[in-house]
């Protein structure tokens, strides 16, 4: 490296210069010879590290090396004024060792750290613009220990939360600055955990050219709850417009994951969209929705809370007690509900269900563990009848009412009430998903080689019942695509009632699940959104709309 001349004097006629390198280390030379230089590599490491030491400019053969932390000194042997030794370093005091190589009256000097490798390192952050008006969208990069956690905050707010890979990198991508034209918004990233994790800081400087961007809001409801737990997520702002939605998260076991959803506002400006939530607890999911395109686009933003769920999603079995509560009309003895049964319980949002004559329930499941839920089934030989469980989870009980009639559909008009306590017995054999990336596979072998009988035997009783299947094998001639493609990404709900809704026909559909899968075509970016599958016959099925156009 280039050296600092830190001394220059006269001296009998020549000149005696005492010099450091840009590392520390130090050489010293008489009049009219060569500079010795000192090079220490690595000049950090750990205990036990292998470092080679090495000079040139020596007027010797050979050279002395010593070192301060009680190591016996090494022997060099030189050519041309130049050689190397490998010594190895111990850790047994102190962080610093002081080298000193003399050689014919010349001295060089330097130093070996040792550095803790179990210490973090220290993160670095890089804004990406570091400045622009109001509105202004860029990538925060964040780089420092691999697979550790990143916690950003503006300002001081904490904003942010995500974990680096496995080359130490973490990126947060469209961040929106906002502020008034010279003042600046302190962007904080902090690697690990505790009060001792390093921190790193960067500025992003607000400047003029951008007028207030315009307002987009997002509400969650619920907008906190266990893993699991379904939210309606309702987009505000410009109408017609292209929303793109983005929830950044992480997956159950922590790792980040970061999902899009698009959509449509309609004439009034909202579009809405139900999503479930999942991941460790407690943690912070960012939902931003953006409604246009291009980096000058509105954004607006909301958190969903992941809280300790009462009990894990299951499915657990609860042995509950069926105690009549008020039975004005007598219905207890032709309707038979035992005094005691099992009752199977799913959680996020949850589901009961439990042998006839009990009709199974399902809906939202509150962050306190209480719920409200209803459905409609056969009791006692009459059908459509409105029953409703109110009552509370908790991690090893089940209580509350249980009500048949509600609606007064059983004769006399009047319910049936059964005071309802259940304890936690074990979990329920889960039941086995079908497999949706098979259908998928075999769906998209169809498009590709234009199999339209192939389609159209996929397709649910229901579609055909509805639309006829003259009319559904002649809108699939019309569709078959070979450059579409059709990917499963998630599953959104167990196995549960449906309508299927055609334009002047509905159909309630058994065994329906709600899937997000992904449709690409050609070379265009894929697009995810959610669709239904349902079992029928013991295979699954698919859902389409024969009378579009």
């Amino acid at each position: 490296m280039a050296s600092i001349a830190l001394v220059l004097a006269l001296f009998g006629g020549g000149f005696y210069a005492l010099t450091a390198d840009d590392d520390g280390d130090e050489t010293s030379t008489a009049p009219g010879e060569a500079k010795l230089a000192l090079t220490i590599n690595p000049s950090e490491g750990t205990d036990g590290q292998n470092v080679t030491i090495s000079v040139t400019g020596a007027n010797d053969t050979a050279a002395t090396v010593t070192y301060d932390n009680g190591d016996l000194s090494d022997q060099m042997t030189l050519a041309n004024g130049a050689g190397s030794v490998t010594h190895v370093f111990n850790k047994a005091g102190s962080d610093i060792v002081n080298i000193t190589v003399t050689a014919g009256g010349q001295t060089a000097t330097g130093r070996f750290k040792f550095v803790d490798p179990n210490a973090p390192v220290q993160p670095t952050i890089t804004l990406e613009p570091s400045s622009g008006p109001p509105g202004t969208k860029g990538d925060i990069v964040v780089t420092g220990d691999k697979s550790a956690s990143v916690t950003l905050k503006f300002d001081g707010v904490a904003g942010n939360a995500g974990k680096t890979d496995a080359d130490g990198e973490y990126t947060y991508e469209n961040y929106a600055y906002q502020g008034d034209p010279g003042s600046t918004v302190t962007v904080t990233a902090q690697t690990g955990a505790g009060p001792s994790a390093p921190i790193a800081t960067a500025v992003f400087t607000i400047t003029d050219g951008a007028e207030d961007a315009e307002e987009v809001l997002v509400s969650l409801s619920p907008a906190e709850g266990p893993s699991n737990t379904k939210s309606k997520i309702t987009v505000t702002g410009r109408p017609d417009s292209a929303v793109t939605l983005t929830i950044d998260g992480k997956t159950e076991d922590g790792s980040p994951e970061k999902l899009q959803r698009t959509g449509k506002t309609n004439s009034k400006g909202v579009w809405t969209v139900d999503h479930i939530f999942v991941g460790p607890a407690p943690d912070d999911v960012v939902v931003t929705a953006q409604i246009g395109e291009g980096v000058d686009a509105p954004t607006g933003e909301a958190i969903f809370k992941i809280t300790e769920a009462t009990i894990s999603a299951g499915p657990f079995i609860f042995v509950s007690s069926f105690q009549v509560a008020t039975d004005p009309a007598k219905h207890a003895g032709p309707i038979g509900m035992p005094n005691e049964t099992e009752l199977v319980v799913r959680i996020g949002s949850i589901f009961i269900d439990g042998e006839a004559p009990f009709v199974p329930v399902s809906g939202e499941l509150s962050p306190d563990g209480t719920f409200d839920v209803s459905a409609k089934g056969t009791v006692a030989g009459f059908d459509d009848i409105t029953v409703r469980f109110v009552g509370t989870l908790a991690a090893t009980t089940l209580t509350g009412q249980y009500i048949m009639g509600v609606d007064g559909g059983l004769p006399t008009g009047e319910p049936i009430v059964y005071d309802v306590s259940g304890e936690l017995a074990g979990q329920a054999p889960a039941d086995e998903a079908p497999d949706f990336e098979a259908f998928y596979q075999d769906f998209n072998n169809a498009q590709t080689s234009g199999d339209v009988n192939a389609l159209l035997a996929a397709l649910h009783p229901a579609v055909i019942e509805v639309f006829g299947e003259p009319a559904c094998t002649a809108y699939l001639e019309r569709i078959v695509n070979p450059d579409v493609r059709v990917a499963y990404v998630d599953q959104l709900s167990d196995a549960e009632s449906w309508l299927f809704e055609g334009a002047d026909q509905e159909v309630t559909v058994e065994d329906a699940y709600t899937l997000e899968v992904a449709i690409t075509v050609g070379d265009a970016d894929p697009v995810v959104q959610e669709t239904h599958l349902a079992v029928a016959d013991g295979e699954l099925a698919w859902f389409t709309q024969c009378d579009q156009q």
